[in-house]
């Protein structure tokens, strides 16, 4: 599983990505993957992540130091707290564009999205990711 999230203003200046092995089951017409993700500043800690793709939705749920959900459907604002061991951030994801490839060895998923903070826009992303049988 390879995944790249940046935003899209001046302050994202560095996408983030993630390269891990996991688990793939195909259940409920829904693609999942777990795997675990080390958190960034050569920490050990790592945060257990699930994700399901459906054709028309995509959820990532994240446990572990850092914990959040969620939920992208194309048109639609969906509330996002962030948990953090800082504290908890309050916002919201309102997804622009969602684009599932899915064939039997590879999925591709492009979710671009917007956040909102205190009902103001405070970033634009863009999330990709590929997801491969290990050969």
């Amino acid at each position: 599983m390879r995944a790249i999230h940046k935003g899209v203003t001046e302050m994202d200046v560095l996408p983030v990505e993630v390269k891990a092995r996991g688990t793939y089951r195909f259940v409920n017409k829904r693609h999942h993957i777990s795997f675990m993700e080390a958190l960034d500043g050569g920490s050990k800690e790592q945060t257990r992540d699930h994700i399901a793709i459906g054709e028309e939705t995509v959820d990532v749920h994240k446990t572990g130091q850092a914990e959040t959900d969620m939920h992208f459907e194309m048109g639609k604002r969906a509330p996002l707290d962030y948990e953090t061991r800082f504290g908890r951030l309050r916002l919201e994801t309102e997804t622009k564009k969602l684009y599932v490839d899915a064939s039997e060895d590879r999925i591709r998923v492009e979710i671009q999205y917007a956040i909102y903070s205190a009902g103001k826009h405070a970033s634009d992303c863009v999330m990709q990711m590929e997801i491969a049988s290990a050969k």
